[in-house]
């Protein structure tokens, strides 16, 4: 079994280093990652808030970045534990 501080160093519970400012995400990605953690495909997500599939796949590669996420799962995973999401 793998220890969380294993893990860490790796990125894979999105961790940052210490000291490092928590990234804050705008009203939008907040809201594209939440439709995401609901289980919304990006088309969906286009069609319901009225933009390109382009630019929701923008929005939550930014999310990605900032969260230091490796992919949408393990973004929401990171939102939930840091109360991005409820």
């Amino acid at each position: 079994m793998l220890k969380p501080q294993a893990l860490a160093p790796a990125g894979v519970l999105g961790a940052r280093p210490p000291g490092a400012p928590v990234p804050q995400l705008t009203r939008r990605e907040t809201e594209m990652l939440a439709r995401a953690a609901a289980g919304h495909s990006n088309r969906r997500i286009a069609d319901d808030v009225f933009v390109s599939e382009d630019t929701v796949k923008t929005h939550l590669r930014r999310v990605n970045a900032k969260l230091g996420a490796t992919n949408r799962a393990h973004a929401v995973a990171i939102a939930f534990r840091r109360g991005i999401l409820r």
